[in-house]
């Protein structure tokens, strides 16, 4: 531009030279000047809005991506499932927290609640919160609350509902014991902060806890040798049995019971307290009487959902199958759902579609009895009962869940 500006110049010096008229030549040398002048300007203005326009898009860039890292990945996946539309918005939005807690045991949380926040912004959820989530309500949430009380092992698996019911309530109630929260059962939005945060705790059975669960597992520590007391109350003799089952079997003893303690407790290879593994005195060779079975099955219906319940009118999901199995005349050891997934002892069914009337549905933490034409028989702790399963060969939970089928035959 600067060879061309000169070259101007000097072609107005040759007509004003050659003419009498200077004075428009100078007024035409003075525009060119201008015109030069602009353009230098425009290009460094273009220039510098280049240079912010690229900062600005690095900045976005960043901020994006700390946003997505913040949020879970299914929460911002439970956010799109319930609403497509709104979850990207919340999931990139940049919101904080107005309300700092003042309560201890929610100080200083700082990443998963912003994504529980941002979740209830969600159209879905907007309307939600006025007031807590109380016991036998309905929400459009309860799904969300049941999967991550289920997640930290307060809540037997199983396929989430929404309706706020008594094992639901009672999981809370446990949450809220173990985090220093006040335990009233109800998912106020303090404890929904803390189970939503990275401090929520997987749940731990300790000293002082009571019921049929404890029972079961004071009687499988007594059947593997274990100085035991069966009271139904976690005492020090049973923390002090569990400390020695935890040497015994390779593990740090700290006489607290958790979901991956449980497991290695009902496990087949379990170690008895002379250190030998535990051998069964079961029968291997039995003959299911699948009829038998699925008639006393059928019986049960409407019976009360209870952890570790295996009695008439009290069952969980291992509880239920256990009861009718010895009822029907085919003996066999109490298992957990793990201990149905670990053990060797019976055939398994990797295809759902390829069970068969009488056979021991398993799913991640879940088990029932299949009565055929797509349909089980199991103890619900999301509805509170046994009940008929219907279409679990259709239905994308159980399809998601499914582990295999053992067969008794």
């Amino acid at each position: 531009m600067k060879k061309t500006f000169n070259r101007s110049l000097e072609e107005i010096g040759n007509i004003a030279a050659g003419s009498s008229t200077v004075k428009r030549a100078a007024v035409y040398k003075k525009r060119l000047h201008a015109s030069a002048t602009r353009a230098r300007m425009i290009k460094i203005m273009a220039f510098n809005a280049a240079c912010l326009v690229a900062v600005a898009i690095s900045l976005m860039i960043v901020l994006d991506k700390q946003n997505k890292q913040s949020i879970p990945a299914y929460y911002v996946k439970e956010m799109e499932r319930q609403n497509p539309l709104s979850a990207e918005k919340s999931a990139t939005s940049t919101t904080q927290i107005q309300t700092e807690p003042q309560d201890p045991a929610i100080d200083n949380i700082t990443v998963v609640e912003v994504a529980f926040e941002r979740m209830l912004s969600a159209s879905k959820f907007g309307d939600l919160y006025s007031d807590d989530i109380q016991p036998k309500m309905e929400s459009d949430f309860l799904p969300v609350l049941q999967q991550r009380l289920m997640e930290l092992h307060y809540l037997e698996r199983d396929e989430p509902t929404t309706f706020y019911g008594t094992a639901t309530e009672t999981a809370v109630r446990e949450f809220q014991a173990q985090h220093g929260l006040e335990a009233t059962g109800v998912a106020s939005y303090q404890t929904l902060l803390v189970m939503f945060s990275e401090k929520a705790a997987n749940k731990v059975i300790s000293v002082g806890q009571e019921g049929q669960y404890i029972s079961n597992l004071q009687e499988r520590l007594a059947q593997l040798g274990y100085d035991v007391r069966e009271s139904g109350i976690f005492d020090e003799p049973m923390q002090s049995a569990i400390c020695a089952f935890q040497l015994n079997n390779g593990f740090d003893a700290t006489g607290a019971l958790d979901q991956e303690m449980e497991e290695a407790l009902f496990a087949e290879g379990a170690l008895c307290a002379d250190g030998s593994a535990y051998k069964s005195a079961v029968d291997e060779n039995q003959t299911l009487n699948v009829s038998a079975l699925v008639d006393i099955a059928y019986q049960q219906l409407g019976a009360k959902y209870v952890r570790g319940g295996r009695i008439p009118g009290m069952f969980d999901c291992s509880g239920l199958v256990y009861y009718c199995l010895k009822q029907s005349g085919y003996e066999i050891d109490y298992m957990t759902s793990s201990g149905w997934r670990g053990t060797r002892k019976y055939a398994f069914v990797a295809d759902m579609d390829e069970l068969q009337v009488g056979d021991i549905c398993m799913f991640d933490g879940h088990v029932g009895i299949y009565i055929g034409y797509g349909k089980m028989i199991d103890a619900s702790s999301n509805e509170g009962m046994v009940r008929i399963s219907s279409d679990i060969t259709r239905n994308s939970y159980w399809r998601k869940n499914w582990i295999g089928g053992r067969r008794l035959l």
